[in-house]
């Protein structure tokens, strides 16, 4: 019985070319899927970075407004004249 290329055998290897297409494909997904969710996590880390920077500097900026309305008060309190 000869093994020449069939109807049948051809079917199967048509089927296991696009299942290794298939494979590689899912693969090709899930690498760039995780390249971006890296991409996600890193802007959010900076996001955060930057939010608690100003954070910081909107604290320190009342702490610097209430020491200013405190002089101010002091002043006006000594000098009724002030304006």
């Amino acid at each position: 019985m000869p093994t020449g290329n069939t109807a049948e055998d051809e079917r199967e290897r048509k089927r296991l070319k696009r299942l290794l297409r298939n494979r590689v494909s899912a693969q090709h997904a899930r690498e760039r899927k995780k390249a971006y969710m890296n991409s996600l996590e890193n802007a959010e880390r900076e996001r955060q970075a930057k939010l608690d920077e100003l954070e910081n500097r909107c604290k320190t900026l009342e702490k610097e407004n209430e020491m200013l309305r405190e002089v101010i008060k002091t002043y006006t309190q000594k000098d009724p004249n002030a304006k």
